[in-house]
């Protein structure tokens, strides 16, 4: 490996820069500028658009999502066995009952089940049984987790229908720049696009290489001229 990779490197670094740049100018030249821009153009407004929706309707989807797991949980597990008013048998107790899927996500999400138990005896108080106290910590555990995933379901749903509905207005809206005098614009300015997209990315990777893979770098930079002048010596 260390072989291949000094082989690499002993390679002109600037004919393998111009060489990605002509590749990518030439993909994005054959797409044309209209359909190498819109996908770009597309995900950067669906984006926003996206947690957009999240804000308007998070609330009433992480409710009627709660309201539903709580009782689909709550009769998959056998509460009535928990009737012991120690909060640290209660929480034990609700370990074993609670479904393992849900007591990963609380672990990866830092819930600590025995703070949800203690709250639940506090605010329920003394004349509550065991089973009562179960209840209310398990659905005080299963919340934040249910507002995290219908967050993030809403989120995705949302912003591939988004995709979808601007990708159909897009590909209306390509017919014109199928005409003939808009074809030859097109390809030329997307070969432009092309080229500031891979003039961009490889500076990036190649800004970050200098501070992840300082030795490599240098090693690049000593036989490359378009190195030495973007970063100097």
């Amino acid at each position: 490996m260390e072989k291949l990779l000094s082989g690499a490197l002993s390679l002109p670094v600037d004919w393998i820069v111009l060489g990605i740049v002509a590749i990518w100018v030439i993909l994005k030249g054959s797409r044309g500028f209209y359909n190498s821009l819109m996908p770009f153009l597309i995900t950067l407004i669906a984006i926003p658009c996206a947690l957009f929706v999240v804000l308007l309707f998070r609330e009433q989807a992480t409710e009627a999502a709660y309201n539903w797991l709580l009782k689909e949980l709550l009769q998959r597990m056998d509460l009535s066995a928990v009737r012991s008013l120690n909060a640290a048998q209660i929480t034990e107790q609700l370990r074993r009952l609670l479904p393992e899927v849900v007591m990963n996500i609380a672990g990866k999400m830092e819930l600590d089940l025995g703070a949800f138990v203690s709250d639940s005896v506090r605010a329920l108080g003394l004349g509550a049984g065991g089973e009562a106290i179960a209840a209310d910590a398990a659905g005080a555990l299963l919340r934040p987790i249910t507002a995290g995933a219908v967050r993030l379901l809403l989120f995705f749903c949302s912003f591939f229908a988004l995709k979808l509905i601007f990708g159909g207005v897009a590909r209306i809206a390509r017919l014109s720049f199928s005409l003939p005098g808009f074809a030859v614009v097109d390809r030329v300015f997307g070969m432009l696009l092309g080229l500031l997209e891979s003039s961009v990315v490889l500076f990036l990777l190649f800004w970050l290489m200098q501070y992840l893979l300082p030795d490599k770098f240098a090693l690049l930079q000593a036989n490359s001229r378009i190195l030495t002048a973007l970063f100097g010596k």
